[in-house]
């Protein structure tokens, strides 16, 4: 009988240790799902927040033919700038050339 209590009494004991591994472990998966909880959330803010930044972003093909456009504008600016400048100096030689003709011919009025 005293090994039968011994038995009894380990048995008891090897209960309570698999009952406290399995609170344990039952407490253990429930902390890990919370974290992953948390995880997963963060992850899915992240991607709110990725997918809103993305919605601003300008594709290269709409960039590079905006930017194409510009240059194209630009070139087209500095010729008409060009073409100005040239008949600003075709005006300023001509009205150059009717002052200096003109005083060519008043001084020979005038000498005359």
């Amino acid at each position: 009988m005293a090994d039968c209590e011994v038995l009894e009494a380990k048995l008891k004991a090897l209960e309570k240790h698999v009952h406290f591994k399995f609170e344990a472990n039952e407490k253990a998966l429930g902390i890990q799902a919370k974290e992953y909880e948390r995880r997963l959330e963060a992850l899915n803010g992240e991607a709110e927040r990725l997918r809103k930044m993305q919605a601003t972003y300008l594709p290269r093909e709409v960039f590079d033919k905006i930017h194409d456009s510009i240059v194209a504008d630009i070139e087209d600016l500095k010729r008409a700038r060009d073409e100005g400048v040239g008949r600003q100096y075709v005006i300023s030689a001509i009205v150059s050339a009717a002052i200096a003709i003109g005083i060519t011919l008043a001084v020979a009025i005038l000498v005359g």
